[in-house]
C-alpha cells in the first residue's frame, strides 16, 4: 500500500514537471480520499492549485492545512500557511482573524494588532459592522496602548448604529490621550466627540485646556463660548477663561473673570477660592475684595498662633558643622546671593532674579532672602512676581511667629496695591461676562494673524501636522498621523490623497538646507520670521529680534530660547547656546515635540565641542523618544565611537 502511495506521489511530481497539472490534481485528490489526514499532500495540492490560478480552491486547501497545524500545536507552521493563503486572497477577514489569534498565542503583539485590524476592516468593507466591533473590542483589550485600535473601535460602533457606545469609546480614548499628555491627538479625538454630542461639557473643558497648553488661547475662547452659554456659573470654565485672557495679555478681562469666579467659590464654600483671590492680587495688588478674603490686612496680624516655631529641645539643630551636605548647601546659597549682588551692581536685574530664585529654592524658609527677591521683582516692574513673594513672606513669617515682620509685609502689600492699581489700567468693572467673552472672540476673529480654519476644519490640522513631521524627516510618523486621521474621518478625500502623496514620496527628507526645522503647532506665528532669518544665514539678526522675547513671560518663550540657542550656536558661541537650550528645557510652555528638538540640539552641540559623554546622554534620550528623528542614529554612533576612542589607552 505504501509502495503504491509513493508511486502515485512520484507520478504526480512527473506530471507537474510536464505541465500536466489537472492530472496531478486528480492523483492528489485520490490520495487524500484514501487518507484525509495526509496534510503534507494537502499542502502540495494547495501549492499546485495556486500555480493553476485556482485561488478559491487553493485558499481552502491552505486553510485545512493551517487548521491541522493549529490543532497539533505547531503554531509557527500554521502562521506560515495562513500567510500563504492571504498572499493569494487578502480579502478574507476570517483568515486575518485566525492569523491574529495565532500571533496572540505566540505573544507577537505588533503582528496580532496588524492582523486583527485587517480583519476588522475587511468586515467593515463587507458591511458586517457587528463583526468588526467584536474584533476591535478584543484589540482594545489586548493592546490598550494602540491608539488606532481605540479609534477604529469607536468608529466601528458609530457605523454599527451604536452612537452612545461610540461616544463612550471616543471619550475613553480621549481620556487615555490626556493622561499620556498626547495633546495633539487628544484635541482631534475631543473634537470628534463634540461633533457627535455637544452636551459633553467635561471633554469640552479639557479641549479648551489642551488648546491653552498648546499655546492657542484664541481657540480656547472659541470653545469656551459654548460652555459659558450652557453654564455661566461653572468656576472651572471661568478659570480657564481667565488664563486664556492672561495668555492673550488682556489682564483687565482676566481680572473681571477671576472676581466673578472668586465670588461664586465663596458662595459655594469652596476653599480653592483662596487660590483665585491670590491670582487676583497678582493682577491687582491691593484689591480690597481679595485682601479681605485672604485675611491680609495689617490689623489682622497675630489672630492665629504660629504654625512653625523653634525646634523641640531634643531635636538636633541644623548647623554647618553637622555634615558636608549642609555645609555645601550653605556655601551654594551664599555663592548665589553674591552672584546676584554682582549682577545688581551692573543693573542686570533679570540675571540677579534668576540667581535669587535658585537661592530661595535652596533655603525656602529664609524670609530675608525672599525680601531681596521681592525687591528685584520691583526693579523689574514685575508686580505679579512681587505679590507672589509678599504672599509667601506673609505666610512664612506667620508660620515662624515673626509677628512684626508679618505685619510689615501686610502693610507693604496694601500700600503696593494702592500705588499700582490705577497705573496698571486693569480696573474694568461692570461688564457682563457673556458680553465680554463675545466681544473678545469677535475681536480675535478680525485678527488677520490668526486662522480659525483649524477650529472649523480639523482635517486640515491633521494634514499640517503630518507635513511638519515629514519635513523633520519623520516619514513614518507623518504616515501614522494620516492613518489615525483616517480612523476619525475614514472617507475624507483630502486625507486619502495625502496618504497617496506620502506613499509616493517615501522617506525623502524635505528639510534639505534648513538649519531649524518647522516649529511645532501652538508656537506663536511671530517666531516664524526669526526661524527664517537663521535658515537664511542671518543668526545675528535673529538674536536682535529675540532680545525682548526671551525675557517676556508669554506663550512662545520656550521656543524663543530655543531659537536664540540655535542662533548662538551658528555664531560659534557654543557655551552660550547650550545655556539657552537648557533654559528652554525648563520652560513652562514646552511641548513634547519641542523638547525632542531641544534634546537633539544639545546632543549635537556637545558632540561638536568634544564632550561626548553629554552628547551620548542627550542623543539617547532623543532616540528613545523618537527613533527616526533626523540623523540621531548617525550622530549617536559617531559620539559613542569618539567616547570609546577617548577611553582607550
Amino acid at each position: 500500500m505504501a509502495k503504491d502511495r509513493n508511486e502515485q506521489v512520484e507520478s504526480a511530481a512527473k506530471l507537474i514537471q510536464k505541465g500536466q497539472f489537472d492530472k496531478a490534481v486528480v492523483i492528489y485528490e485520490q490520495l487524500l480520499a484514501g487518507d484525509p489526514s495526509d496534510y503534507r499532500t494537502q499542502h502540495k495540492l494547495a501549492d499546485l492549485l495556486a500555480r493553476m490560478g485556482k485561488v478559491a480552491e487553493s485558499v481552502q486547501a491552505y486553510l485545512r492545512v493551517a487548521e491541522y497545524h493549529t490543532r497539533l500545536g505547531f503554531l509557527p507552521q500554521a502562521v506560515a500557511v495562513y500567510k500563504q493563503a492571504l498572499r493569494l486572497d487578502s480579502s478574507r477577514p476570517e483568515v486575518h482573524e485566525r492569523l491574529g489569534d495565532l500571533y496572540l498565542s505566540l505573544e507577537l503583539m505588533a503582528e496580532a494588532v496588524s492582523s486583527l485590524t485587517s480583519a476588522a476592516l475587511g468586515h467593515q468593507k463587507a458591511g458586517d459592522y457587528d463583526e468588526a466591533v467584536g474584533i476591535l473590542k478584543r484589540l482594545v483589550e489586548v493592546a490598550p496602548q494602540n491608539l488606532s485600535g481605540r479609534l477604529r473601535y469607536a468608529d466601528a460602533l458609530f457605523k454599527a448604529g451604536k452612537k452612545s457606545e461610540s461616544v463612550a469609546a471616543f471619550l475613553e480614548a480621549a481620556e487615555w490621550l490626556w493622561e499620556q499628555k498626547r495633546l495633539t491627538e487628544f484635541i482631534r479625538v475631543a473634537e470628534r466627540v463634540l461633533s457627535l454630542d455637544r452636551r459633553r461639557h467635561g471633554i469640552a473643558r479639557r479641549l479648551a485646556e489642551a488648546h491653552l497648553h498648546q499655546g492657542q488661547p484664541r481657540l480656547t475662547l472659541k470653545v469656551l463660548q459654548g460652555l459659558f452659554a450652557a453654564d455661566p456659573t461653572h468656576t472651572g470654565t471661568l478659570r480657564i477663561m481667565a488664563k486664556a485672557f492672561m495668555d492673550l495679555e488682556k489682564p483687565a478681562k482676566a481680572l473681571q473673570v477671576l472676581r466673578e469666579c472668586g465670588r461664586l467659590l465663596v458662595q459655594a464654600g469652596d476653599p480653592t477660592a483662596q487660590e483665585v483671590f491670590q491670582q487676583i492680587l497678582e493682577l491687582a495688588p491691593g484689591d480690597r475684595q481679595a485682601i479681605d478674603a485672604l485675611n491680609l490686612r495689617p490689623e489682622n496680624t497675630d489672630e492665629r498662633p504660629a504654625l512653625r516655631t523653634s525646634p523641640e529641645p531634643m531635636e538636633p539643630v541644623p548647623h554647618e558643622a553637622t555634615g558636608l551636605f549642609r555645609r555645601n548647601e550653605v556655601t551654594q546659597v551664599n555663592r548665589l546671593v553674591a552672584e546676584a549682588d554682582s549682577f545688581l551692581k551692573l543693573h542686570l536685574y533679570s540675571q540677579a532674579r534668576d540667581c535669587m530664585i535658585r537661592a530661595v529654592q535652596g533655603r525656602p524658609t529664609d524670609v530675608l532672602l525672599r525680601e531681596q527677591l521681592y525687591e528685584i521683582y520691583l526693579q523689574l516692574d514685575d508686580k505679579s512676581g512681587a505679590v507672589r513673594q509678599l504672599l509667601t513672606m506673609i505666610s512664612e513669617a506667620h508660620a515662624q511667629g515673626l509677628s512684626l515682620l508679618e505685619k510689615r509685609y501686610r502693610e507693604i502689600l496694601v500700600s503696593l496695591g494702592e500705588s499700582v492699581v490705577t497705573q496698571a489700567g486693569i480696573q474694568d468693572e461692570g461688564e457682563d461676562l457673556e458680553d465680554l467673552l463675545q466681544k473678545a472672540t469677535n475681536e480675535l476673529e478680525k485678527d488677520d494673524d490668526f486662522n480659525f480654519s483649524m477650529t472649523m476644519d480639523p482635517v486640515q490640522a491633521i494634514i499640517s501636522d503630518a507635513d511638519r513631521a515629514f519635513a523633520q524627516g519623520l516619514a513614518q510618523q507623518a504616515k501614522s498621523l494620516i492613518e489615525d486621521g483616517l480612523t476619525l474621518y475614514p472617507d475624507n478625500e483630502k486625507l486619502l490623497q495625502k496618504r497617496r502623496d506620502l506613499g509616493q514620496r517615501g522617506g525623502s527628507d524635505d528639510r534639505a538646507g534648513q538649519r531649524v526645522p518647522a516649529l511645532p503647532s501652538g508656537v506663536p506665528s511671530h517666531l516664524d520670521p526669526i526661524r527664517t532669518m537663521i535658515n537664511n544665514g542671518s543668526p545675528d539678526q535673529a538674536i536682535e529680534a529675540l532680545r525682548e522675547l526671551v525675557e517676556k513671560v508669554a506663550p512662545g518663550q520656550t521656543a524663543a530660547h530655543y531659537l536664540a540657542a540655535i542662533a548662538l550656536l551658528e555664531m560659534k558661541q557654543a557655551s552660550r547656546g547650550i545655556a539657552f537650550l537648557k533654559r528652554a528645557m525648563h520652560g513652562e510652555d514646552i511641548q513634547e515635540e519641542l523638547r525632542t528638538m531641544i534634546l537633539y540640539e544639545l546632543g549635537q552641540a556637545y558632540g561638536e565641542i568634544g564632550d561626548h559623554d553629554e552628547a551620548v546622554y542627550y542623543l539617547k534620550k532623543v532616540k528613545h523618544a523618537t527613533p527616526e528623528y533626523r540623523r540621531v542614529e548617525e550622530l549617536l554612533k559617531r559620539s559613542e565611537t569618539a567616547k570609546e576612542n577617548e577611553s582607550s589607552p
